[in-house]
Parts: C-alpha cells; sequence; structure tokens
C-alpha cells in the first residue's frame, strides 16, 4: 500500500527513540503528504487550463490536443509560473525518500521495485495507447469528428509504436534516476558520504544564480516546450532539466542531513516570500522568453530559478509549521496522488471535450475541467485501489 513517496521510509529518516519523537515523527510525515496532495491539484488544474490559454509553443504551455474557443490571457502566466516549480518540487520531495529505501532493501530489491512501481503504468498507458491506434485504424471517415473520434486521436499518441510517453514522462525520469543512483551507490559501496550542514542564504542564493546560468546556456539550444527523446528513449523538456537533475540531487543531499525537517522557519518564509513576489511578478509583467541568446532568456532564467528555490523550499517549511494535523480528507487522499498523477489527464480531456460545444468564458470552463477532474481522477483511483494488485502499483 505504498503511494509514491514511500511513507514509511520517512519515518525511518527520523529519530525513533520515545513516544514524543514518534509523534512529531508522524506530524512531519502527515504536512509531506498534504503537500503531495496540493501539488497534484495544481497539476491538475495545469492541465485543465491547456484548452483555454493562448496558442502553442513559448511559455504559453505547450502544445495540446484541444483547442477550446474560449480563452483567457492570463494562463499564460499560469502555465510559466506552474513549470517553473511544481514538477522540480515533485523531484525534491521523490527524492527524500530514495536513500533510506535504497539502504532498506538493497540494490536488486530497491530496482525490482522501482521497476515494478514506476515501470507497469508506463506499459500500461502504452498499451492503452496501441489499442486506441488499433481502434481508431478501424473507424469510418464520416465518424472522426465524435468525442470516441477525438480521444482515441489523443490516446492513440500512447501507441508502443511511437513511445510517446505524455504526462508519464516524470515517472519515465524517475526510473531513470533510480537506475543512475543505483549505479552510483555500487561506485561508492566503501565511501561514507559526509553530512553536509544546512544551506544558509548565501548558499541558497548561490544555487539559485548558478541554476540560472546553467538554465539559460542550455536554453540556447533547447527553450521551453521544445521535447526530445534523450537517449533514443527518454522524452524530455532539456530547458527544465538542470533544474529536475539539480532538485533531485538536493532531495538525496537534503535526506540525509534532514535538511528539509531542521530548516530554520524564518529562513524557510523568507524563501517562500521571494518566490511568490517573483511569481506575483511574473503576472503583473509578464516578461522573459523561452529560450535562445538574448536578455529576455537570462530574465526569465533567473526569475525562474527564485520562483523555483523560493516555493521548493518555503512551502515546504510552510507546510510543516502550519499543516502538522490535516483533517481526516486529506489524509485519505494522500495515498492517492500517485495514481490520480497517472489516471487524470485521460478525465481532464474528456471533460474538456464535453465543454468543448457549450458557449462559456475560459475561466468558467477552466473552474469546472478542474474540479470535476480532481473529484473524478481520486475517486477513479480509490476505486481503482480497492483491488490488492493495483494497489501495490498505485
Amino acid at each position: 500500500m505504498k503511494p509514491l513517496l514511500d511513507v514509511p521510509l520517512l519515518q525511518r529518516e527520523l529519530p525513533t527513540t520515545g513516544s514524543e519523537v514518534a509523534a512529531r515523527g508522524a506530524a512531519r510525515l502527515a504536512y509531506i503528504d498534504v503537500l503531495r496532495v496540493a501539488l497534484i491539484v495544481l497539476v491538475v488544474a495545469h492541465h485543465a487550463g491547456q484548452a483555454y490559454g493562448p496558442g502553442a509553443g513559448g511559455q504559453a504551455g505547450g502544445v495540446w490536443p484541444i483547442s477550446d474557443p474560449a480563452k483567457a490571457a492570463i494562463f499564460s502566466s499560469f502555465f510559466s509560473v506552474n513549470a517553473a516549480f511544481f514538477m522540480g518540487l515533485f523531484f525534491l520531495l521523490s527524492a527524500l525518500f530514495v536513500p533510506t529505501s535504497f539502504d532498506r532493501k538493497g540494490a536488486i530489491p530497491f530496482l525490482r521495485d522501482r521497476l515494478f512501481r514506476l515501470g507497469v503504468p508506463l506499459a500500461v498507458v502504452l498499451l492503452v495507447g496501441e489499442s486506441a491506434e488499433l481502434a481508431r485504424s478501424v473507424l469510418a471517415t464520416d465518424a472522426r469528428d465524435t468525442f470516441v473520434s477525438h480521444m482515441l486521436d489523443y490516446l492513440s499518441l500512447f501507441a508502443l509504436g511511437g513511445g510517446y510517453p505524455g504526462h508519464l514522462w516524470f515517472v519515465e525520469h524517475l526510473l531513470v534516476y533510480a537506475l543512475l543512483y543505483t549505479a552510483w551507490r555500487a561506485l561508492t559501496a566503501h565511501w561514507s558520504p559526509r553530512r553536509l550542514p544546512i544551506p544558509n542564504n548565501a548558499a541558497i542564493l548561490g544555487y539559485v544564480l548558478l541554476l540560472a546560468l546553467v538554465t539559460f546556456v542550455v536554453r540556447i539550444e533547447y527553450p521551453i516546450n521544445r521535447w526530445v527523446y534523450l537517449l533514443g528513449f527518454v522524452y524530455s523538456e532539456v530547458g527544465h532539466l538542470p533544474q529536475y537533475a539539480s532538485l533531485f540531487v538536493i532531495g538525496l543531499v537534503a535526506a540525509r542531513g534532514q535538511w528539509l525537517q531542521r530548516l530554520p522557519t524564518r529562513r524557510g518564509l523568507l524563501w517562500l516570500g521571494i518566490g511568490v513576489l517573483v511569481a506575483t511578478g511574473r503576472y503583473l509583467l509578464p516578461i522573459g522568453t523561452p529560450g535562445g541568446a538574448n536578455l529576455g532568456s537570462v530574465i526569465w532564467s533567473l526569475a525562474e530559478a527564485f520562483i523555483a528555490t523560493g516555493l521548493c523550499l518555503g512551502l515546504i517549511v510552510l507546510f510543516r509549521e502550519y499543516v502538522a494535523k490535516p483533517g481526516r480528507l486529506l489524509l485519505r487522499m494522500a495515498p492517492n496522488t500517485y495514481g490520480v498523477y497517472v489516471v487524470h489527464l485521460f478525465v481532464v480531456l474528456a471533460a474538456q471535450l464535453v465543454l468543448l460545444p457549450l458557449a462559456a468564458p475560459a475561466l468558467v470552463k477552466f473552474a469546472v475541467v478542474t474540479v470535476v477532474a480532481v473529484v473524478l481522477s481520486f475517486a477513479a483511483t480509490a476505486l481503482l485501489r480497492l483491488s490488492p494488485a493495483v494497489r501495490v502499483v498505485l
């Protein structure tokens, strides 16, 4: 019954002597669960808005199979700010549980578990795509404009022949990172890593500036929303890889040093304020470009680095300090977050297609799709996880 972020593992990262310490560990675990719920809701909302944003390309949200006539310019900033931090935060949170999982299981069981929990959903989605491709090939040409044909057109993109993982690129990347981490542990088997001190503000600022510089250089050739197959099979938006990879590594280091449990509250909230301030600036003054050797790319690379660092650190501290005792509903939702990530896109697409012929403002449609997709995705995942076989994976 393990969710994407292996729940018992965080408890093993904390002291376990005495009932009071154990209770604090459970509280700390709860805030991570709630943060994951909030993040997955934001992911659903992000995809819900794709049909109603500006044209594809640049920082406007990328290519999407459904384009509703109802549009709202604010989605350009919404997509940009979301993309600046939310998947990076997912990578950071995922990495927190890797070292202890590896220590507890050993290399082969660790890899076997990751291959199963990450590889099975990926394979199932690709098989669904293959089935959709077959079904689409036998549809009559006069039925091409129907709801079913639209869904099959999109689902067929996941066909095994194309190897397109869609939103499961994140799962694919976690699998690659698990392989790389295993190789690293094998190479450093006789080395005892030193626990680094919690980074101070100067160290955090140094990371921001370095991330901005590397991101700018990478985006000269690989701007935002340019996706390629690295090594021929790893579907990647290279322009965000410096952030994703570095935050995953930071998560590994932070797990050993218990940085996020011990990071001073004032420091975390300071960086939260910086992240919110820069993100708000993106809404008020949407400047910057998605890439290239120009000043706009420098500006957005720097702004994005501040947003990512500030919100990733700040949200963790905020939830740690103020969501220590979440309600029963949130705790029941938490184990389903991985499943929601896997299934939500298909629910979002269905809701967008249903609303496509209706005349309504873009923000109204967006709100309806978001609420419907969140509720149905969590409900569908909960039903799927009633099966013990599915629960082992999701």
